[in-house]
């Protein structure tokens, strides 16, 4: 019969002492990453910004003229929803409406109303914006229409 070499195992772990090292390696580098935290996402608390140019607030408008409606509104993240309404403060009712659902940072509202009345009445221009953290601006306008 014939006598083969003995083969030799090499190993990376060939003595224990190796284990040992490399385990505690690893255990050294799980403590260190899970007390690693991230800092947090900084909460937006910002309400979106509202500049109203037109109609300045109390203004008087005759019956049949253009009533320019001009408003830019900022948001330092992003805009959720716009909405504008006129209402006839007189008789508590809705007379325009404008509604923008928007994911942009900045919204600008250029339109013209024309109001038609026999008898001198007082409107409200509401303004609301939201961004998608839930934070609202409101502005109130109010202005005059007569024959």
């Amino acid at each position: 019969m014939r006598d083969y070499p003995k083969l030799r195992h090499v190993t990376l772990f060939k003595e224990s002492r190796w284990l040992g090292i490399i385990l505690i390696y690893c255990l050294l580098g799980m403590i260190w990453g899970c007390e690693t935290s991230f800092p947090e996402p900084l909460e937006d608390l910002s309400s979106p910004e509202l500049m109203v140019y037109s109609p300045a607030e109390g203004s008087i408008y005759q019956t049949s003229s253009a009533i320019a409606i001009d408003i830019d509104v900022a948001e330092n993240d992003e805009l959720h929803f716009v909405s504008l309404k006129v209402l006839n403060e007189t008789a508590d009712s809705l007379i325009w409406e404008y509604f923008v659902h928007s994911h942009e940072r900045s919204l600008s509202v250029r339109e013209e109303l024309i109001l038609e009345s026999k008898e001198t009445k007082t409107y409200l221009l509401l303004i609301e914006a939201d961004d998608h953290n839930g934070n609202r601006s409101t502005l109130l306008r109010s202005f005059v229409c007569q024959p």
